[in-house]
């Protein structure tokens, strides 16, 4: 069983540079596994304890341990299902309904600053996560989106980070240091039954499994001396509308219609924005951080981008971008991005001023540029969203 407890800050960068896009979930339980080093019952806390349940769903194969896998097998396969983490003062910061295919989850910090908040009908997925101390050199940048959703199609999600727990109880001695030790019926309800696990560790940390007895479901899970940091309730359904894909408790400046973003970005960079003198503009396009972005066919840069593009009436920063539209990457033995037409070559740049609907473009064509007027600028979160259109791998 997972020590409760995990990196917060590099879970939620991690999950901040990947966007809620594909397996937002499973990004969040692998950085909860990654290298914890103590439990402290604040907000890292009642997360580990959802992880905790998780990863013990595949608990223990030895018949002492039988009845509590069971149980944990129960509480993760209830087709209508209410999860709650608690902090130390008591207060709901991360709650989550499961009802079939339908889930949706919120976590909000102690003082009710919503962190995340997700939300499916099984078709169908919104999703918003905003942590403050990610960030802070882009908030200044005047095209900088703050917050934002992401809706998204559940059937085009693919999950980058596979959660895989241990499978049997030495796997899960080895790799958590905790250990079933015993059970006892509860003596203040004779329905349940208390489970009672510790960490080995020099500093012996402890929880209490509360199980009913009948059903063999979790319904709570606390410390010894009484603090509960996790419940769950199993009702018959639950209100459609918590599932409904758009942002309940939030408000953002924007959402982000990846569906359609995508099939827009591959028309415009199948068909072009613009040809001259042998170059073809595919698509330009700013993102949420205030990166502008282009992409042509019909000339080539180098690994070092010592020739970028321009934007004649736009003040911008320093080149960067995939390295796979470079001719270094060209040149070496790794297969390249592709699309029906060809390679792209692409950059971005900060925009260090406001980018409005249209910008002017020179792109660098030998020792000469090929200047390109009034080309319309495509408003997206991330670069990464656009991968698959960009002929590139997904990273």
């Amino acid at each position: 069983m997972p020590k409760i407890s995990f990196d917060f800050d590099k879970a939620i960068q991690s999950l901040k540079e990947t966007q809620p896009e594909p397996g937002l979930e499973s990004r969040l339980i692998a950085n909860i596994q990654r290298r914890p080093t103590r439990i402290t019952y604040r907000l890292p806390l009642v997360i580990g304890v959802a992880a905790a349940v998780a990863a013990v769903a595949v608990w223990p194969t030895s018949s002492s341990n039988r009845a509590f896998a069971q149980s944990m097998d129960n509480t993760l396969n209830a087709t209508c299902r209410i999860s709650k983490n608690y902090d130390k003062q008591g207060n709901v910061v991360f709650t989550t309904w499961d009802f079939g295919k339908k889930h949706s989850s919120l976590l909000v910090s102690e003082k009710g600053h919503v962190f995340m908040e997700r939300r499916s009908d099984g078709v169908n997925r919104i999703a918003y996560i905003d942590f403050p101390n990610s960030e802070k050199a882009q908030r200044s940048n005047p095209n900088y989106i703050e917050k934002y959703g992401l809706f998204s199609e559940i059937q085009a999600m693919r999950s980058q980070t596979q959660y895989a727990p241990p499978n049997t109880i030495d796997e899960l001695i080895k790799a958590y240091s905790m250990t079933l030790d015993r059970q006892e019926p509860d003596p203040k309800n004779p329905g349940q039954i208390l489970y009672f696990a510790s960490e080995r560790a020099k500093t012996q940390k402890n929880l209490v499994f509360v199980v009913d007895s009948k059903t063999m479901r979790v319904v709570s899970v606390r410390t010894p001396s009484g603090h509960q940091v996790y419940s769950v309730e199993y009702p018959e359904s639950i209100d459609p509308s918590i599932f409904k894909p758009e942002l309940q408790t939030v408000k953002v400046n924007k959402v982000f219609d990846l569906p359609n973003l995508k099939k827009l970005a591959a028309e415009r960079i199948e068909k072009g924005l613009a040809r001259k003198d042998g170059i073809t503009v595919r698509l330009v396009a700013l993102d949420h951080f205030g990166n502008l972005w282009s992409f042509w066919t019909g000339s080539t840069i180098d690994g070092k981008m010592s020739t970028p593009v321009r934007f004649p009436s736009l003040k911008v920063g320093s080149p960067f971008g995939p390295s796979e539209m470079t001719t270094s990457y060209i040149k070496s033995k790794s297969p390249g991005p592709g699309l029906s037409f060809g390679r792209l070559s692409g950059m971005g740049c900060e925009a260090k001023v406001k980018v409005g609907e249209t910008v002017d473009l020179e792109i660098p064509k030998g020792k000469a540029y090929v200047r390109f007027l009034h080309l319309p600028v495509m408003r997206i979160a991330t670069i990464d969203n656009l991968y698959v259109s960009l002929g590139l791998r997904h990273r």
